[in-house]
C-alpha cells in the first residue's frame, strides 16, 4: 500500500483496508479502535457523498464521536460535496475546516 509521504503512518499507527463504502465493514477497524480506547474520529477522504458519509453515519451509529475535515475531501460536484457537507453530515458530525480542527488540537 502506497502513502503520500506527509501523511504516511508513523510506527505505532495502524492502516486499514476499506473494502466497503463504509470503514467498519469487512475491517477490523472497531476492535483497533476499542483496544486503543479511541472515541472520537476525524475522517478525509475522497467521494464524500459515498464513502466519507458511509462512514461518518456507521461511526456515529456505533457511538463514536465524528469529526469531517470539511477541505480534506472531495466528491464529483461542488454542488454534491457542498450539499454533503451542508445538508447530510452535520447530522452525524462535526463538519470543520484541517485548520480548526489542528487550532482545537494544539488546544
Amino acid at each position: 500500500m502506497e502513502f503520500f509521504a506527509p501523511v504516511a503512518p508513523v510506527d505505532g499507527e495502524f492502516v486499514v483496508r476499506k473494502r466497503a463504502v463504509s470503514a467498519f465493514v469487512g475491517t477490523e477497524l472497531e476492535r483497533l479502535l476499542h483496544v486503543r480506547d479511541i472515541s472520537t474520529l476525524a475522517l478525509a477522504g475522497s467521494v464524500t457523498n459515498f464513502a466519507v458519509e458511509g462512514t461518518a453515519r456507521d461511526a456515529s451509529d456505533r457511538g463514536y464521536r465524528v469529526i469531517v475535515l470539511e477541505d480534506c475531501c472531495e466528491t464529483v460536484s461542488d454542488e454534491w460535496q457542498a450539499f454533503s457537507m451542508t445538508q447530510i453530515l452535520p447530522l452525524v458530525a462535526l463538519v470543520v475546516t484541517a485548520a480548526e480542527f489542528a487550532d482545537a488540537l494544539r488546544g
